[in-house]
């Protein structure tokens, strides 16, 4: 008697789960779906979200989103963010316990659109709602009543970005600036259960004139630890930063060590080249090829600095009065240090001519690879 009614209820979930794999294909590309979903993004987002194709699969548990976009902030302006397809591979047994497993989420030629102003960057948010009173004020010290279920838990285990675009449009500076980070592609994975590590692998290019590679870790507290490796990365776009009276010019190779939380960095580690340098700062004018050294901590950043400038013609202005050609030997050596005005120089020790040298500068992304 036990074994066929286990005989029958295994013959029922079998034809539960076929019937599903079956139905639910159907009911996501209904248009009473399309509508709810579109609802659902425009009340979290005040923006309109469309699609060409939503499949959704039981066995395996799958979703693929094709054609995606979602508006930008007016009708004129272009899509906030569109992706070619974006599929998404779920785990089913952790359903069962109220959790959400992501196994993959591969994100396949999107572009995302950022506006930088004044007020910070414009990230899409929901509509501003009037607020309804209620007739009669909740007491205060009245228990509140337990929720009947819990919010589900949320876990991704890898997430892949393949040709992907980040367009950041700085309007806070003069005159604005467009970074253009394109040919994004890599993974982040997490190494354990928890999601305490996440591994990080990615490059792309920058503003279609030099490549960078970013590795390390991310964890779930959001601090942060990436090697960034540059290469012939223009500074042009940095002009716009500057102040008045001052400019700059060349191609940036190297390493950046970046360490800390997210959004306040505690760690600052640069080994760099630039190439064809043109440096126009104050009364110091360098022309050539120069490297750049530091170690610095924060916030606010300070630290020792080192730069080689003998491959490089350099010219101190009126009130010095020295200039050094290229090929003669000048490094300088000191500390960074934030003041009233932002940051000056402490401690500076410059050697010129024959004798002078820095040790060799070191790898900023040594011996600091776990997270």
């Amino acid at each position: 008697m036990v074994k066929r009614l286990l005989i029958g209820l295994v013959v029922l979930c079998g034809i539960l789960v076929i019937g599903a794999a079956l139905l639910v294909p159907r009911l996501v590309s209904s248009d009473a779906a399309r509508h709810r979903i579109t609802k659902v993004v425009r009340g979290a987002t005040g923006r309109e979200f469309v699609w060409r194709d939503l499949d959704v699969r039981i066995l395996p548990a799958r979703m693929v989103l094709s054609e995606a976009h979602l508006a930008g902030a007016t009708p004129e302006d272009p899509a906030f963010a569109e992706a070619r397809s974006i599929s998404l591979h779920l785990s089913l047994l952790p359903l069962l316990a109220g959790a959400v497993v992501v196994d993959s989420l591969v994100i396949d030629g999107a572009t995302v659109r950022l506006l930088r102003t004044e007020d910070g960057i414009a990230w899409p948010r929901p509509p501003e709602r009037e607020r309804v009173e209620p007739e009669e004020p909740r007491d205060p010290h009245a228990p509140r009543k337990p929720r009947d279920r819990r919010d589900p838990q949320l876990a991704v285990r890898r997430v892949d970005l393949r040709d992907v675009r980040v367009v950041l449009d700085d309007r806070a500076v003069s005159p604005p600036v467009t970074w253009d980070l394109s040919q994004l592609s890599g993974h982040a994975e997490s190494e354990d259960w928890e999601g305490t590590a996440i591994r990080i692998d990615l490059a792309g290019r920058l503003a279609e004139t030099g490549s960078l590679e970013a590795s390390g870790y991310a964890s779930a507290d959001r601090s942060v630890q990436l090697c960034l490796d540059l290469d012939g990365i223009s500074l042009q776009p940095f002009r716009s930063y500057l102040a008045d009276g001052q400019d700059l010019a060349g191609d940036v190779s190297g390493r950046v060590h970046l360490r800390g939380a997210a959004g306040a960095l505690g760690r600052l580690g640069v080994a760099l080249t630039v190439k064809g340098a043109a440096f126009d700062l104050d009364e110091i004018r360098t022309r050539g090829d120069v490297e750049i050294g530091a170690d610095l901590s924060g916030p606010p950043f300070e630290g020792p600095f080192q730069i080689d400038a003998t491959e490089a013609d350099f010219e101190a202005g009126s009130s010095l009065g020295f200039t050094k050609p290229s090929g003669m030997a000048a490094v300088a050596a000191g500390r960074l240090v934030p003041d009233a005005e932002g940051y000056g120089f402490d401690a500076v020790q410059v050697d010129i001519g024959e004798g002078a040298a820095l040790p060799e500068t070191s790898d900023p992304c040594a011996g600091d690879r776990t997270p």
